[in-house]
């Protein structure tokens, strides 16, 4: 997804608030891209915005359970900064 790489290189050249523009509203499109939602929960961790990186861990895992990244990042958040 287009979303997906876009967003990617934003954050790799450390520009990750715009990483998260374009990943939002591509996750909210499409709630089954779960390494979209990935990518979004990494770049809202950075950002210091650990509730809302759970909350698209959430959605991740509710599209798919069995999404192990997801579901480590997501116990790893469980356990706090």
């Amino acid at each position: 997804m287009a979303a997906t790489n876009l967003g990617v290189i934003l954050a790799e050249r450390g520009l990750t608030a715009r990483a998260i523009d374009v990943w939002r509203p591509a996750f909210d499109r499409h709630p089954e891209a779960s390494e979209l939602g990935v990518d979004l929960s990494m770049g809202l961790c950075k950002s210091g915005d650990w509730k809302g990186a759970v909350d698209e861990l959430r959605t991740v895992l509710a599209h798919n359970p069995d999404f192990d990244s997801a579901r480590q990042m997501a116990a790893a958040l469980a356990r706090g900064p």
